[in-house]
């Protein structure tokens, strides 16, 4: 009977110890090390269609630049009844720490941008934001009126509309000719 229960408190340690490893194994592979600061500074005013910089820096606990780290950069959106987020782009970390990301200003009003950092195997998650007010009311796309096709520019059509009419032209004088000659034939 003792053989019995050392076997099942083996057996309970034994499951405890896998648990552990399991949980263990999976906050690591999720880079769940100690979480760096991130800070994202962009500008307060901005105008509409005007690039924009923003700039994240990423610090570890003690302050160190974390370099050739990927940031991530998105702007919460909504459309009819879905939202979501829009990716603005990616930059990586410098040796001072620093990803800077340009982009044009698309929204008026006020442009919530987050900078997100998913983690890596030495540090975990992280994420920061800022808004600028955009302003103006300029419409950034202008539509184009007609057909366009490359290549095809107002001195090749000149010139298929000029060989179509001296084709018509020499028909015309051919046409005038036959007419003369059977005139003559019938005055013989």
């Amino acid at each position: 009977m003792n053989h019995r229960r050392n076997g099942i408190h083996t057996l309970g340690l034994l499951a405890i110890l896998v648990l552990l490893a399991l949980l263990l194994f999976s906050s690591v592979a999720q880079g769940a090390g100690p979480e760096p600061g991130l800070t994202l500074q962009a500008p307060a005013q901005g105008t509409l269609g005007q690039t924009a910089t923003v700039q994240s820096t990423l610090l570890a606990l003690g302050g160190s630049p974390v370099s050739g780290a990927t940031i991530q950069f998105f702007s919460p959106a909504s459309f009819l009844s879905t939202s979501g987020e829009v990716f603005l782009g990616e930059a990586v970390t410098d040796s001072s720490g620093v990803a800077v990301l340009r982009y044009e200003l698309r929204s008026d009003n006020q442009v919530e941008i987050i900078a997100r950092f998913a983690g890596n195997a030495s540090y975990g998650p992280a994420e920061s934001s800022a808004t600028i007010a955009v302003q103006g009311s300029t419409q950034l796309y202008q539509e184009d009126i007609g057909v366009r096709v490359p290549g095809l520019n107002v001195w090749l059509l000149a010139a298929i509309l000029g060989g179509v009419w001296s084709v018509y032209f020499t028909v015309f004088v051919l046409v005038s000719r036959i007419a003369r000659e059977g005139v003559r034939a019938r005055a013989i």
